[in-house]
């Protein structure tokens, strides 16, 4: 019969290192091999030829090949020599021995063709899907050396990720599987983790949803079976540098509630916020009143006791015009008493609203009997020119 070949690919198989001797694990390759097809001569019309004689087929049955019709040993191994075919490969269960075979395999495996190093090419039965239903995040983790086909990561949805394999009908799934776009999927809502998937603790990720939102994890292989998704359950928003509801923002949109301090002095009020995933509350806790614009007791009123000459709701310990004449108290000569114009008799930078020798001879406005003459006063020269 004519063969059909496909490309070649290596496998090394397990538990066998590459230098062994012929019969020991080493490099496998795999080719498909050619099938017969029947050549059938285009017809010609011959008024001359001979009539057709009709083919009846052949009633002999045909007889199976002894090598192609035989089981799959499946008997546990560790290495090639554990197997009297001289070959252990590893499937999704476990390592175990198979047979050689010339075109064909039992459903689940295929023919391919293999090499030890140092060994002639050889055909022997090697399992299709031993990545499937192990968890996976990418389609590279479901890569299959001596794969027969192109296996992929499907989604399971919050429950994870899970490798299938390339079909083309329902026949060519194992039980519990179904052929969806052209990949053997489960007909469970998740997978089991098999011995293959546990040796290299393989893992998904997956997500934990509720009506507060969406969180993400991981699961994997370990223990011999499928963990738990770690995942956080959706929670409400709280203080406490966390992001509860796993919607990417921390301590957002929270309730702003009220909340007061209290002292001897009295209360203040304010509200709680949260600080550095901390609640805290805006009051003060009451003091003394001090001059600096603040409500310091929280009585309601801000500096209390404290001048405020002009009467303008600003104390004089805040305000830069005491008066409120218009002169900044840095420049007026008068800064507690009203003086825009800045009069000023005697020139000694003390205005007039505020002098009290306003004529500068010494003697006070109040017993000056001339507060405004500095030639007349207590303290004056007396001469003679009728003046007292």
């Amino acid at each position: 019969m004519r063969r059909l070949c496909v490309a070649v690919v290596s496998l090394a198989l397990l538990g066998c290192p590459d230098t062994s001797e012929p019969g020991t694990a080493g490099e496998i390759e795999q080719v498909e091999k050619p099938v017969d097809k029947p050549v059938v001569d285009d017809p010609v019309d011959d008024p001359v030829a001979d009539p057709v004689t009709p083919v009846v087929d052949d009633p002999t049955p045909v007889t199976p090949d002894p090598v192609d019709s035989a089981p799959i040993p499946a008997t546990a191994c560790q290495e090639n020599d554990d197997c009297d075919s001289g070959w252990c490969v590893e499937t999704a269960d476990g390592r175990v021995c198979t047979r050689t075979c010339i075109e064909s395999c039992p459903t689940g495996w295929f023919c391919g063709q293999v090499a030890n190093t140092g060994t002639d090419l050889t055909y022997v039965c090697l399992p299709r899907f031993v990545t499937l239903c192990s968890p996976c995040n990418t389609d590279a983790d479901c890569s299959q050396v001596m794969a027969a086909g192109t296996n992929k990561c499907l989604s399971y949805g919050a429950e994870g990720s899970f490798c299938g394999g390339e079909c083309s009908g329902e026949g060519d799934c194992p039980d519990g599987y179904g052929c969806e776009d052209g990949q053997c999927r489960s007909t469970s809502a998740t997978c089991e983790c098999s011995w293959k998937a546990v040796k290299e603790a393989q893992s998904t990720t997956c997500t934990v949803s509720n009506e507060l939102g969406t969180c993400s994890g991981s699961r994997s292989c370990v223990s011999g079976q499928l963990g738990a998704c770690s995942a956080d359950t959706p929670a409400a928003e709280v203080c406490d540098g966390a992001d509860n509801n796993c919607d990417g923002l921390i301590d957002e949109d929270l309730a702003l509630t009220p909340c007061s301090e209290t002292s001897a002095l009295g209360t203040c009020t304010g509200v709680t916020v949260c600080e550095g995933g901390v609640p805290a509350c805006t009051a003060s806790v009451p003091a003394s009143e001090v001059c600096d614009g603040l409500d310091n007791d929280c009585d309601g009123l801000a500096d209390e006791g404290f001048a405020d000459t002009d009467a303008d709701g600003t104390a004089d310990c805040l305000s830069d015009d005491d008066d409120g004449d218009g002169v900044p108290d840095a420049v007026d000569n008068c800064p507690l008493d009203a003086n825009d114009a800045q009069n000023d008799l005697d020139g000694d930078s003390i205005g007039d609203a505020c002098d009290l020798d306003l004529d500068g001879d010494g003697d006070p406005n109040g017993t000056d009997c001339s507060p405004l003459d500095p030639a007349l006063g207590k303290f004056a020269t007396e001469v003679c020119d009728a003046v007292d």
